[in-house]
C-alpha cells in the first residue's frame, strides 16, 4: 500500500521537498513564461503582418479570436512569470505560507493554456489544418506544474477529454484519430510522471543534504546535552553584542554559573538523572534570562550575557526553582560576574573573569555572587603571569629549593629535610607556595615545579658529598596530578640513576586529600613507586574525609599528622586523646608518625610522651635555604642525628659505607 501510495505520488512531503517542487515548478515557470510571452508576441506580429490576406479566408471574430488567445496567453504568461521570479527568492517558511497564491496562479496558467490550445486546436482542425498546438500548450504545462502524478493524470485527462468532446462536435474522429489523441494524452502523462520522480529524487538528496548541514549547524553552535547554546556560539554573538553601537556597553555584564554540589547527586542519582537535571538547569536559565545569551561552557558550568537590569530577581528566581526541582540533596550555584570595560574584548576572556570571580567564593559558603574588581584583576593577573612563566622561573633559576629538617622528637636532632619550592621572581618578587601551587594545579602544570625540586633534591644529596657533608635523606611532595600527567616511578628511577644516590635517600609524599577523590585509581602507581624500594609518606594525614580507609588500602612507611591537630591543643581535652590514639594506632599497625607544625615546646614534649617519633615545625627550623642550612649545620645550629648510615655508590659503582655524624 505504501509503494501504490508512493508512485501516485501521494506519500507526505515535508516542507523542505515541497518548497523544492514549488521552487523547480518556479524556474521552469520563468523560462516557460519566457518563451511563451516571445511566441505569442511572434505570432501577434506575423498575424498583423498577413491580416489581410488570411482575412480572404477568414473571418473577423476569427482574427479577433486569436489575437484574444495570443493577450490572453501573454498576460497569464507575464503573471506566471512575476510570481515565480519572486517565489524564487522566498524562504522555504515563506513559500510555504504562500503556497496557495502560487497554486491560483499556476492554476490560472495552466487553465488559460489549456483553453487557448483546445481553440485554436479546434479551429486549425475545423479548417483541416493540423491542430498541434494544444499537444504543444500541453507538454508546456507539463513542464512548468509538475504535480503529483495523480493529480496531473486527471488535469491532463480531463483536459484531453474536453479537447475531443470539442473536436467531435467540429468534425467526427475516425477511430485512428482517437487512438492518437489516447496516445498523446498517455505520452503527457509519462512525461509528468518522469518528471516528478526526477525532480523528487533531486529534493529527497537535496533535502538530506540540508538536514546534514542543519545537523552540523547545530552541532557548532549548540550544546549537545542541553541544546542550549554552546561557548563557540556565544563567543560569536556575545562579540557582535559588544560591537552594537545601540548597546549600552555601561549595561551589560557577563555571568558565570557553577553549580553547588551536583557531584554528590550525581553520586546518589546516577549520571543519567544528573544529565537530565542539567537539562532542566539550562531550561531554567533559559527560561529566565530569555531575552539574554545563555550558553552551557563545560560539565555544570554556564554563561550568560545581559543587562544588568534585575539580576539579583533573576538569580533568586532561578534558585527558588532548584529548590523546588531538588529535595534529599542541597544543589545551589555561586555566580560570578564581570563587566566588560570596551567594546573589542574578546567574551571568553570576559567569561574567564567571570569565572575566576565565582571561583574566588568557591568556599566561602556565605557568599553567592561576586564581581570581578580590580583586587580580583590584580590576582588574576599575577595567576596568568605564574601559569605563562613558569617554564622561565624553572630554566633562569627563579624557582628555588628551600628545606625544612624535620627531627628525631627524643633528641631533637636531624633526621630528615623536606623538600618545599620558593619562587623569587623579578616581578612579583618572593612568592610563597600556595601563591603559585594552587594555580599550577588549576592550569596542571605543577608537575612541572615538582619534577625540579626532585632533580634539586637529588643534586643536592650529591654535592653534600662531594662537598663533604653527610646526605641527609629527602622527602619530596607529589601531587596527586602528577601521577595522572606522568610516569612518576621512571622519573624518580631516572633521576636517582642521574645522580648516582641511593633509593632510601628520597622518600615521596602523598597528600592525603589526594586520595580521598577516587583513590582507587592511584593505587597501581603508588604501589609501583613502593616496590621500587622509595618509602612513601602518608601527608596531612586528619585533613581528609576518608582516613581510615587510607591507612588499610595503602602501604605507608610514615604518617604526617596534619598541622591543625596542634591548634589550640589541648592535652587534657579531645584533641590531646584523638592524638593519644592516632598514634597508637600507627604503631600497632607498622606505620612511623611524624607531627607538622609544632611551634611550642609544650606541643613538642606532649607529642614525645605520646610516642610521637618525629617533629618538624618553625619550634626547630623554618623553610631555609640550601646554604643556608649548610651554614647552621656547620655552626652547630642544625644537628644531624648520630644514626644517618647510609651506603653510596663510588665512580666505579662500588658501595662506600659513610661515618656518622658531622
Amino acid at each position: 500500500m505504501k509503494r501504490i501510495i508512493k508512485w501516485l505520488g501521494l506519500e507526505k512531503r515535508n516542507a523542505h521537498i515541497d518548497g523544492y517542487f514549488r521552487k523547480a515548478n518556479a524556474r521552469a515557470g520563468v523560462y516557460i513564461s519566457a518563451a511563451v510571452i516571445v511566441l505569442e508576441s511572434w505570432m501577434i506580429l506575423s498575424l498583423l503582418m498577413t491580416l489581410r490576406e488570411r482575412l480572404q479566408n477568414r473571418s473577423v471574430s476569427w482574427a479577433v479570436n486569436h489575437f484574444a488567445g495570443y493577450g490572453a496567453m501573454i498576460v497569464a504568461s507575464a503573471i506566471l512569470m512575476l510570481y515565480s521570479l519572486k517565489l524564487l527568492k522566498m524562504s522555504d517558511e515563506k513559500v510555504q505560507k504562500t503556497r496557495w497564491i502560487g497554486d491560483m496562479v499556476q492554476g490560472f496558467f495552466a487553465a488559460v493554456a489549456v483553453i487557448f490550445g483546445i481553440y485554436i486546436s479546434g479551429q486549425d482542425y475545423l479548417h483541416n489544418e493540423m491542430a498541434i498546438t494544444f499537444i504543444s500548450v500541453m507538454l508546456l504545462v507539463s513542464c512548468v506544474l509538475v504535480w503529483r502524478p495523480v493529480a496531473s493524470a486527471l488535469f491532463s485527462g480531463f483536459a484531453f477529454y474536453v479537447y475531443y468532446l470539442h473536436l467531435e462536435n467540429i468534425k467526427a474522429l475516425s477511430d485512428s484519430a482517437k487512438l492518437n489523441l489516447f496516445i498523446m494524452w498517455m505520452t503527457v502523462s509519462l512525461v509528468s510522471l518522469v518528471m516528478y520522480y526526477q525532480i523528487r529524487e533531486a529534493a529527497v538528496s537535496d533535502d538530506s543534504m540540508e538536514s546534514v548541514n542543519q545537523h552540523l549547524i547545530k552541532r557548532m553552535t549548540q550544546d549537545d546535552l542541553t541544546l542550549i547554546y554552546n561557548l563557540g556560539y556565544f563567543r560569536t554573538h556575545a562579540s557582535i553584542s559588544l560591537r552594537n553601537e545601540n548597546n549600552d556597553l555601561g549595561k551589560m555584564i557577563f555571568l558565570f554559573l557553577d553549580m553547588e554540589n551536583f557531584r554528590a547527586f550525581n553520586h546518589q542519582y546516577g549520571y543519567h538523572e544528573g544529565n537530565e537535571y542539567l537539562k532542566r538547569f539550562a531550561a531554567i536559565i533559559s527560561d529566565t534570562f530569555i531575552h539574554d545569551l545563555v550558553a552551557r561552557v563545560s560539565d555544570d558550568h554556564f554563561a550568560i550575557l545581559a543587562t544588568d537590569e534585575e539580576i539579583d530577581e533573576k538569580l533568586d528566581k532561578i534558585m527558588e526553582e532548584m529548590r523546588h526541582d531538588t529535595k534529599e540533596i542541597y544543589l545551589g550555584f555561586k555566580v560570578g560576574a564581570y563587566r566588560p570595560k570596551r567594546r573589542d574584548e574578546d567574551p571568553v576572556v570576559c567569561v574567564d573573569h567571570a569565572r575566576y570571580a565565582c571561583g574566588s567564593i568557591k568556599k566561602h559558603y556565605t557568599e553567592h555572587y561576586r564581581e570581578y574588581d580590580e583586587a580580583l584583576s590584580s590576582l588574576y593577573l599575577r595567576q596568568q603571569y605564574i601559569v605563562n612563566n613558569i617554564d622561565t622561573a624553572v630554566e633562569k633559576g627563579y624557582l628555588k629549593i628551600y628545606y625544612q629538617p624535620v627531627v628525631w622528637a627524643k633528641n631533637g636532632k636531624v633526621c630528615s629535610l623536606e623538600a618545599l619550592a620558593r619562587w623569587d621572581d623579578p616581578e612579583y618578587g618572593f612568592l610563597a607556595p600556595n601563591a603559585f601551587v594552587p594555580v599550577l594545579e588549576e592550569y596542571r602544570q605543577i608537575h612541572k615545579v615538582d619534577t625540579f625540586i626532585l632533580d634539586r633534591a637529588c643534586q643536592g644529596i650529591k654535592e653534600a658529598l662531594e662537598l663533604g657533608f653527610v646526605p641527609i635523606p629527602v622527602s619530596i611532595n607529589i601531587s596527586r596530578l602528577d601521577l595522572e600527567v606522568m610516569d612518576v616511578n621512571q622519573l624518580l628511577e631516572d633521576t636517582i640513576a642521574k645522580y648516582q644516590i641511593p633509593k632510601n635517600m628520597i622518600h615521596v609524599e602523598i597528600t592525603e586529600s589526594a586520595l580521598g577523590e577516587d583513590g582507587d585509581e592511584l593505587w597501581h602507581p603508588i604501589s609501583r613507586i613502593k616496590e621500587s624500594g622509595f618509602d612513601i609518606w602518608l601527608d596531612d594525614f586528619g585533613s581528609g574525609y576518608s582516613s581510615l580507609n587510607n591507612l588499610k588500602d595503602f602501604s605507608f612507611d610514615v604518617m604526617k599528622l596534619d598541622m591543625k591537630f596542634l591548634t589550640n591543643l589541648d592535652v587534657q581535652g579531645k584533641s590531646g586523646r584523638i592524638l593519644r590514639n592516632i598514634i597508637n594506632l600507627a604503631d600497632d599497625i607498622g606505620i612511623h608518625t611524624l607531627a607538622e607544625g609544632v611551634e611550642t615546646r609544650e606541643q613538642a614534649d606532649f607529642l614525645k610522651e605520646i610516642g610521637c617519633e618525629r617533629l618538624q615545625g618553625y619550634l626547630f627550623s623554618k623553610p631555609i635555604s640550601t646554604d643556608v642550612m649548610r651554614r647552621q649545620i656547620r655552626d652547630g645550629i642544625l644537628v644531624i642525628s648520630e644514626d644517618i648510615q647510609y651506603e653510596i655508590q663510588d665512580s666505579q659503582g662500588h658501595a662506600v659505607a659513610l661515618p656518622e655524624g658531622e
